[in-house]
């Protein structure tokens, strides 16, 4: 019998185990890594990029709303209604009081194409004032570039920039405002929405996401872990079966070895058997032959057999009365032949004496 080379059992279950970790982690850190990829390579992009452009359209209608206030007030001044000074001061005066957004803080403001500040809720101190030199905390002309975004995109753009958090002073973020032109007056009326709104939806988002992602890196590595624990069972089953069936495999080999050993012994004696009853069917095939000549050869007469005390004569089955040499005719194989006896002789030839 072969016997093939095994390892030991500790280095069989580390190898296995590692096979089966491979075998489940891969997969699983491949989807998590596909899914990380997507969420943080074009979903957030996307998102962000989808916010953004949901703002800017936002922002237009929002200008386009203040601008028709304008529009309204100069026809009233064409009108005659009122003069176009009285009609200025009424469209500031209702473009200032207007308020938007969730705290009721977001605004509009004015600037001419000098720039010089027309109107600003939150900094009254710049009504009036040239802007040509106003810079932002990162030294941007933030006026001169509103009113080069009107003039090169017909009468309408954004501009990016830093400026205060509504009317906070102190707390200065990033910005994005819609500037749209007012040609019959030279204004430019914008407003803008802060760019951390932005961020913190996006980071909102990322959180959520990082979450989901977290636990569902935790629910693979416990699945994970289980198929792992459920490979390596199956594998410390197989080889259980594997030593039982190795074992049952050697202690069949013995019971064929034993039960073919028995087999040709009890061949060897039914071979026996048959020769001697062969040898007695000949013999007995051979007496049967020489009883079944012998019978051929001899008929026997038994009973009582009814005969004539005086003339000899015998009764047969149907009760006719025969000559004995008939009868024995009939009855045997026996053949007569007519002679007399000395005793007839005498007594039927008596001058022959």
């Amino acid at each position: 019998m072969r016997i093939e080379p095994t390892l030991p059992s500790s280095v069989y279950t580390g190898r296995t185990a590692a096979k089966e970790a491979l075998r489940v982690i891969v997969p699983s850190a491949l989807a998590v890594g596909l899914f990380a990829l997507a969420t943080y390579g074009l979903f957030l992009p996307a998102f962000r990029a989808s916010i953004l452009e949901r703002k800017k359209e936002m922002l237009r209608e929002l200008t386009s709303t203040a601008q028709s206030v304008l529009a309204w007030h100069q026809r009233a001044a064409r009108r005659g209604s009122m003069t176009e000074p009285q009609a200025q001061r009424a469209a500031i005066d209702m473009i200032k009081g207007l308020r938007y957004g969730t705290e009721g803080k977001d605004y509009f403001w004015i600037n001419d194409l000098q720039p010089r500040m027309v109107m600003h809720p939150y900094r009254p101190d710049l009504d009036g004032k040239d802007l040509g030199r106003f810079t932002d905390p990162q030294g941007k002309r933030l006026f001169v570039a509103m009113v080069d975004a009107v003039r090169r995109n017909q009468g309408q753009g954004f501009t990016p920039y830093l400026w205060q958090w509504k009317d906070d002073p102190e707390h200065v973020v990033s910005k994005l405002s819609h500037v749209r032109l007012f040609a019959p007056w030279g204004w430019i009326i914008g407003t803008g929405v802060y760019l951390d709104d932005v961020h913190a939806q996006v980071a909102a988002l990322t959180r959520y996401l990082a979450y989901s992602a977290t636990a569902i890196f935790l629910l693979l590595g416990l699945l994970s872990a289980y198929e792992i624990r459920q490979g390596l069972s199956t594998a410390a089953r197989k080889r259980a079966a594997e030593a039982k069936l190795a074992a049952y495999s050697e202690h069949l080999e013995e019971l064929v070895e034993q039960r073919t050993a028995a087999l040709a012994s009890a061949r060897d004696e039914l071979q026996r058997k048959v020769e001697q009853l062969v040898a007695t069917e000949r013999i007995s095939g051979h007496l049967i032959d020489e009883l079944q000549d012998a019978l051929a050869k001899v008929k026997t007469l038994s009973g009582l057999l009814p005969i004539c005390a005086a003339c000899k004569k015998i009764r047969d089955d149907k009760g006719n009365w025969n000559q004995l040499e008939v009868y024995i005719e009939e009855k045997s194989n026996a053949e007569f032949t007519h002679g007399l006896c000395p005793d007839c002789v005498a007594s039927l030839y008596p001058a022959r004496q």
